[in-house]
């Protein structure tokens, strides 16, 4: 990595698919909470259900609308707010990284700034899908005594 083609085969080949992996893993997981929450209000009250949601429809939510869908349910705004903020972070790297990073002058400061920048958007989504499946365990918990 001193030089600036070893510094961008680590952001192409490493960093930026790391933290698409992680966005998808996050966004699976939005989708299976949303998805739990649903089975919750239907088995509670099955004649009643203002959000009627179609399995295979959530399925195809992206990390964005999966965030919305999701604040039906979800009473932690902080959370919300911390899953709002990452959208278009995670839309940056996803989409516009490769011209982002095609541009740049090629040194390794400036490929070695990208993956800071990449590296703490991954933290930040691992931190955040960690909270969820924290969330989506106690849901599951108290299904279970209920």
């Amino acid at each position: 990595m001193n030089t600036p083609q070893g510094a961008k085969d680590v952001l192409d080949r490493t960093a930026i698919p790391m933290a698409i992996a992680q966005f998808q893993f996050l966004e699976e997981a939005l989708k299976e909470l949303i998805l739990l929450y649903l089975g919750v209000i239907q088995s509670s009250v099955p004649k009643f259900m203002a959000y009627n949601f179609k399995e295979n429809n959530i399925r195809k939510l992206s990390l964005g609308q999966s965030v919305s869908k999701l604040q039906v349910f979800l009473g932690d705004q902080d959370l919300l707010n911390e899953l709002n903020d990452l959208v278009p972070k995670r839309n940056k790297i996803a989409h516009a990284a490769y011209v982002k990073y095609a541009r740049v002058e090629p040194t390794v400061e400036n490929y070695q700034e990208a993956m800071n920048e990449v590296g703490s958007v991954i933290n930040i989504t691992k931190s955040l899908l960690e909270k969820i499946q924290i969330l989506h365990a106690n849901i599951v918990a108290q299904t279970k005594t209920s």
